[in-house]
């Protein structure tokens, strides 16, 4: 707020704000004063995002169905995470939907088309770390309607947790993005993915799919992700 009230532009690491009534006045300061202002989601700018986005949008899996984005680390609240760590309390907005549930949501929203990205309705769960009473994991079922006239509505889960962990043995998708022609897999962290699959299939329960993309080489020259964004926030203003 300080940086906008002084007229800078302002790129702001998520969690954006804890609340949307807080989003609301930081837009609408940014709004008179004609200044950027942008949450920092720096996994939305990375090249394998860009990719499958585009693979959406030309329909190399047909009309999206079902998506599934998960974000765990694996480690305990208890031994992990120091008295007082911003992580797992209240106070300062810990919790892991703020801090890692988002990179699930955001893959969601990303595979709903650009013009309706708004679910129509959303179930949630939690399970609370008992020392503060913060959400350690977390499990959001959102319902989207129909990408197309003819189609079925879309169902998304998105998970996050700080005790359980996505791919424990590397051989699972992170996040699986469902069409009627096939699925989209994306494997590793959030912020270095290290694989992006393509299954084609036909309908029908013993039709078996085929790779039609399988990329292990997804950040060039070993670059770390934040490029991607500052290059974007710099076209932007």
């Amino acid at each position: 707020m300080l940086a906008l009230e002084a007229e800078k532009h302002v790129l702001c690491e998520k969690s954006f704000t804890v609340n949307a009534g807080q989003a609301k006045k930081l837009f609408t300061v940014a709004e008179k004063k004609q200044r950027f202002l942008m949450e920092g989601l720096w996994t939305r700018f990375l090249p394998v995002s860009v990719e499958v986005r585009q693979l959406l949008q030309a329909g190399a899996i047909g009309t999206v169905t079902r998506v599934f984005a998960d974000n765990g680390l694996g480690m305990d609240p208890y031994s992990d995470f120091p008295l007082g760590d911003r992580m797992v309390v209240k106070e300062l907005a810990g919790g892991v939907l703020l801090d890692l549930g988002v990179y699930s949501i955001h893959r969601v929203l990303q595979a709903m088309p650009k013009t309706d990205r708004r679910p129509v309705q959303i179930l949630s769960t939690t399970t609370e770390y008992p020392n503060s009473g913060v959400d350690e994991t977390t499990a959001i079922l959102m319902r989207f309607a129909p990408s197309t006239a003819d189609g079925p509505e879309i169902q998304a889960t998105a998970s996050a947790s700080l005790r359980a962990i996505t791919d424990p043995g590397g051989e699972t998708a992170a996040v699986r993005i469902q069409g009627d022609q096939g699925e989209t897999q994306i494997y590793g962290w959030p912020r270095c993915p290290s694989r992006l699959r393509v299954i084609r299939r036909r309908p029908g329960m013993d039709n078996r799919g085929t790779i039609s993309i399988d990329k292990t080489d997804l950040l060039p020259d070993g670059l770390y992700g934040l490029c991607f964004e500052a290059d974007e926030v710099a076209r932007c203003i």
